[in-house]
């Protein structure tokens, strides 16, 4: 992916590609994810974690977790998961219950 000139990004934050594992709670549910983009202000996951926009997930990167909530779904045939896995986008909204 190459990268767009200041004038036509419209991304708030830069994206990095770190490519790690991570977990994905959905209520009492536990869901392994892999992030494929990273930005301070949240993250593009693949997983099969059976989510619906705006729901509130804990995610545990290598240590403690944080909240985000589910702004993007991108929806893959089963066919070709194979090629493009399906995945979500989260938006950080706290890093605690009581923030």
């Amino acid at each position: 992916m190459r990268d767009l000139g200041p004038e036509l990004e419209r991304r708030e934050h830069s994206r990095q590609q770190p490519r790690v594992a991570c977990e994905l709670f959905l209520g009492d549910r536990r869901y392994e994810a892999t992030i494929l983009d990273a930005s301070r202000g949240g993250l593009f996951v693949a997983t099969e974690a059976p989510v619906w926009p705006s729901a509130l997930l804990r995610v545990r990167l290598d240590g403690p977790e944080r909240f985000a909530a589910v702004v993007h779904e991108r929806h893959i045939p089963p066919r070709l998961r194979a090629l493009l896995p399906r995945g979500v986008g989260l938006r950080w909204v706290r890093s605690s219950p009581t923030e």
